[in-house]
């Protein structure tokens, strides 16, 4: 059942939306208001 999903529409989201956060995409807001990721490299 994997095998046909990732070959037919796949099984990740794509990378732009991974950053924004899937809440925004799937649900057209944001679950938690105001968090922020912060990244110190």
């Amino acid at each position: 059942m994997f095998w046909t999903i990732s070959k037919t529409i796949g099984l990740r989201v794509s990378p732009e939306e991974e950053m924004k956060g899937l809440d925004i995409g799937e649900h057209g807001m944001e679950a938690y208001a105001g968090f922020q990721v912060f990244c110190t490299t």
